[in-house]
């Protein structure tokens, strides 16, 4: 199945062509941890930590700024087909409609205001707009 998904070449990408081959190749599974070292797992928690972890995850990504992390993932498949400059290609294209947004005006002025006085700019609270 491997080869079949697509996951070989972009695991190729993460932990390069001699693992790749070894974990693809013979089967080995890879242990949480280590997954979390070589960069295929983001998050790696203990077994009876993991439905907390994962909801307060879920919580954080649903409170946070959506649009952004949309952006985010189209900018991120863009790299991945095509490298920075695939992903140079459509920045502006995918970037505009947030900084003319409501929330990322609300950032710059969070921000600013902090820095005026020389704090740390406050928890912000996204409006998906």
């Amino acid at each position: 199945m491997l080869p079949l998904a697509g996951a070989l070449q972009r695991l190729i990408e993460r932990v390069g062509r001699a693992r790749a081959s070894r974990f693809a190749m013979l089967g080995e599974l890879i242990p949480g941890a280590y997954a979390g070292a070589l960069g295929i797992a983001t998050h790696v928690v203990a077994d009876a930590q993991l439905e907390s972890e994962a909801n307060a995850l879920a919580r954080r990504l649903a409170s946070g700024p959506t649009r952004s992390y949309a952006a985010t993932r189209t900018l991120l498949k863009a790299w991945s087909g095509g490298g920075v400059a695939a992903a140079d290609a459509v920045m502006l294209d995918v970037s505009m409609d947030l900084y003319n947004g409501m929330d990322a005006q609300a950032g710059f002025d969070n921000a600013a205001k902090a820095f005026d006085v020389n704090v740390e700019p406050p928890e912000m609270i996204f409006e998906g707009k």
